[in-house]
């Protein structure tokens, strides 16, 4: 088995043994978003959701997600330069729909 970080289920590692603090990992989160392909403004916006949905404990819609959308982003699955619109809006509902991004 090759060395590398311990896994969160390997018993020797508990969930509380690594703390960052919000700022921090906001700050990282942006970081490799704006270097994968993304606006600065669009990867601070993303980076504060995500590091938002962790600090609820709603951890499955945070800061894990990163590696998968910056594999989508290499892929060419996910549109970096793209801008989202609300294509309707309803009563505490919207349909937000993504398009390629213009021709610079």
């Amino acid at each position: 088995m090759p060395a590398g970080p311990k896994l969160m289920n390997d018993l020797s590692m508990q969930r509380s043994d690594v703390r960052i603090q919000k700022q921090d990992l906001i700050s990282f989160t942006a970081k490799v978003l704006t270097k994968s392909g993304l606006r600065t403004h669009d990867a601070e916006t993303v980076a504060k959701v995500l590091v938002w949905a962790n600090c609820r404990g709603v951890d499955s819609h945070g800061v894990s997600r990163l590696s998968g959308y910056v594999e989508e982003i290499k892929a060419g699955t996910f549109n970096a330069r793209g801008r989202a619109r609300i294509q309707q809006s309803r009563l505490l509902r919207w349909l937000v729909t993504r398009r390629p991004a213009q021709p610079a």
